[in-house]
């Protein structure tokens, strides 16, 4: 093409404009193989629950300390199905406020084990509930009877305002607790009367129950002005100067992560979804005890009050779903190729999808499950099939697979490849099923990461007549006009 210098000029800036219209292409996204909205897409899964030793309130619910001490986002998410899907233990969470008693003393707290008196039979220990959460152990000797009794007390302290608004406040892990064995947690005044909130073998509940078996995460918090006063001196109920626990009848070992008795309010531990009426509808329910122990499920962890702002959580439990989609694109393989012998379909959909959860230190599962959901009717699968242990090896180069194609029967049926998946390995399953052509239309995703024609009908041409070949055409246009003009 011989150009005058005008239309050279001309020529070079529709060559700029052109390469950059292609480059404002938007990128591919992380995993964009596959359209995995249309229904004729394969849905893998793993799903099961995943415990993160260490949760930083405020970070991400899946987020974890990896094996080189990054903090590190565990991939997939969490499973919305579940109403509740955040589990933890009120011992096991630590947060500042668990041994600020008393707050008006600095470097002072009930949780200290040499800050209590004891009388004989019974022993205080500095302990942790879970690694970082410190605790305050209370034991019997082991050798108590019905009858014997045995207490500790805490004081160099005094409430002298506001007695009846301030709250009793604990969580505690119950280790040991013989059967008739009562455990009293009383507030004393300056001459001796007091509330009291129980552990008791043989009750059931009550506005000054804790609890009534062994077992973690007991949580009790009580506002003093609305429990039952024990007159033990002249009857009124004011100056607040120790905390005593007494044990009667037998053994008690318990440790105490959280103790207050000088608040003025709860700390609240999440809301719950549950349904308290017959409407089907779930409620909000407001987490402030927990008389029978175990771990607690909330909503959201957004809902922990602000006490909790930059508590740590030792021991996470999340159920977590990790869906072909979240995979990074290395991960997944698609391509389409003629399917001139079936009469009825435009192309064989050929597919692999690589999973691998996270092992690490920090993390352990339960209930882990890899399964499918059937796409297509049965008849139209030429062989799904499932590989173990690959590690990174090429999709091509994968030799040793387990058939499973007669496990994909009607459209919309669950199929579990593998409940026993172990952490840190590499798990493969490749596709072969037969697509309409409006179908495979729907599983090609526009950008460069999409699926691959192998047969020839489209491929490149696709290509061209997509976004690329749009901003070409539209240049090549211009460039014909403005050849006319000369």
């Amino acid at each position: 093409m011989n150009l005058s210098t005008p239309r050279k000029g001309l020529f070079a800036l529709l060559v700029v404009l052109l390469v950059g219209g292609m480059a404002v292409v938007p990128a591919a996204a992380s995993n964009s193989v596959i359209n995995y909205d249309s229904s004729a897409a394969p849905q893998p899964a793993i799903s099961g629950d995943v415990t993160i030793d260490h949760h930083r309130m405020g970070d991400s619910a899946l987020t974890y300390n990896n094996d080189n001490g990054d903090w590190t986002q565990f991939a997939g998410s969490v499973n919305s199905s579940v109403d509740n899907p955040y589990e933890f233990v009120a011992t096991d969470v630590a947060f500042q406020d668990a041994g600020a008693f008393p707050h008006a003393k600095e470097n002072y707290s009930a949780l200290t084990a040499a800050e209590w008196t004891t009388t004989t039979g019974v022993s205080t220990t500095d302990v942790e509930t879970a690694p970082g959460v410190d605790a305050l152990a209370i034991e019997t000797n082991g050798s108590m009877t019905s009858g014997d009794t045995a207490s500790a007390e805490f004081t160099n302290f005094s409430i002298t305002s506001e007695e009846n608004k301030r709250y009793l406040q604990t969580a505690l892990d119950i280790n040991t607790l013989d059967s008739g064995t009562t455990v009293e947690l009383r507030v004393v005044d300056a001459d001796g009367d007091y509330k009291t909130a129980e552990i008791n073998t043989t009750r059931t509940s009550g506005e000054d129950f804790i609890g009534n078996a062994t077992g973690e995460g007991h949580l009790y918090q009580r506002q003093l002005g609305k429990m039952d006063l024990t007159a033990n001196g002249d009857g009124t109920f004011n100056d607040i100067e120790s905390v005593n626990v007494v044990v009667s009848g037998g053994d008690f070992d318990g440790e105490f992560s959280a103790l207050n008795v000088d608040k003025l309010s709860t700390w609240d531990f999440g809301d719950r979804l549950v349904n308290t009426d017959s409407d089907d509808e779930l409620e909000t329910q407001q987490i402030l005890e927990h008389k029978t122990g175990g771990a607690l499920a909330v909503s959201d962890l957004s809902t922990l009050g602000d006490t909790f702002g930059n508590a740590e959580i030792k021991g996470l439990t999340v159920p977590f779903i990790l869906e072909a989609q979240d995979l990074d694109s290395e991960n997944v393989e698609a391509n389409f190729t003629s399917a001139d012998q079936y009469a009825n379909y435009d192309s064989h959909f050929q597919g692999y999808t690589r999973f691998q959860i996270p092992s690490a230190y920090d993390l352990s599962y339960a209930n882990l499950a890899l399964t499918d959901t059937v796409s297509v009717p049965g008849s139209r699968y030429v062989s799904v099939e499932y590989a173990e242990g690959t590690g990174d090896t090429a999709f091509s180069d994968i030799s040793s697979w387990s058939d499973i194609t007669g496990s994909y029967s009607s459209v919309g049926a669950s199929v579990t490849i593998d409940d026993t998946i172990q952490p840190g390995t590499s798990l493969v399953v490749s596709y072969d099923y037969v697509v309409t052509g409006e179908e495979k239309t729907s599983l090609q995703n526009s950008g460069p990461s999409g699926p691959v024609d192998a047969g020839g009908s489209q491929g490149i041409i696709d290509w061209l007549i997509g976004i690329p070949g749009a901003i070409i055409a539209s240049a090549l246009g211009i460039f014909g006009r403005v050849k006319s003009w000369w």
